[in-house]
C-alpha cells in the first residue's frame, strides 16, 4: 500500500502565494481574510485541519498569513526548519590565497589548481550564498544571482 505524506506540505518549505480563493472568503474570519498576500513568497510555519487543511505562511516581511492549499505554490521543498533558518547565513568557503591562486580548496583543503595542500596561512574565507554556491561581494552581502542578501556567519 503506497503511503502519502501529510500534511503536502512541510514546514519549512519556501512557498509562493497566489490570489486568494474567493470561493473559500465565507469560511475565513475577516482577520484571517485581511492577512493573506498576493504574490508573495514566504515559508510554511505549521498546518491546521480542524476545518479542512491549511497553512500559516511567515511572508519575507515577517508577517503571517493563513492560506488554503488553493492559494500557495512550493517552490522548494526544504527537510528542516532549521536548516532553512541557517540559510540566510553566508556560507564561508576556504580559499587558497597564494598569488596567483585564488582557487576554491575542498573539503580536505587540497588545492585542485595547484596540486596540493597549502598551509593555513596561505589559506583564506570567502562568503558564499548558500542557495546558488558562488561567492558574495563583501560589502553588500547579495548574491548576484538570486539576489538575496545574507548575514555574515555567527554576526
Amino acid at each position: 500500500m503506497a503511503t502519502t505524506k501529510y500534511p503536502p506540505i512541510s514546514p519549512g518549505t519556501l512557498v509562493k502565494t497566489t490570489q486568494p480563493n474567493l470561493n473559500l472568503r465565507h469560511q475565513w474570519t475577516d482577520e484571517g481574510w485581511a492577512s493573506k498576500k498576493s504574490w508573495v513568497q514566504g515559508k510554511v510555519i505549521t498546518h491546521h485541519d480542524s476545518h479542512g487543511l491549511c497553512y500559516d505562511v511567515e511572508h519575507e516581511d515577517g508577517t503571517v498569513g493563513c492560506y488554503d492549499p488553493s492559494e500557495i505554490e512550493a517552490v522548494r521543498e526544504t527537510p528542516d526548519l532549521a536548516r532553512e533558518e541557517r540559510r540566510r547565513e553566508a556560507e564561508m568557503v576556504l580559499h587558497h590565497d597564494d598569488s596567483p591562486c585564488t582557487a576554491r580548496l575542498n573539503k580536505n583543503g587540497y588545492c585542485p589548481e595547484c596540486k596540493f595542500v597549502p598551509d593555513m596561512q596561505s589559506t583564506c574565507f570567502y562568503y558564499y550564498c548558500p542557495a546558488c554556491n558562488i561567492p558574495l561581494p563583501s560589502k553588500s552581502m547579495t548574491c548576484t544571482q538570486c539576489n538575496h542578501t545574507f548575514a555574515k556567519p555567527g554576526k
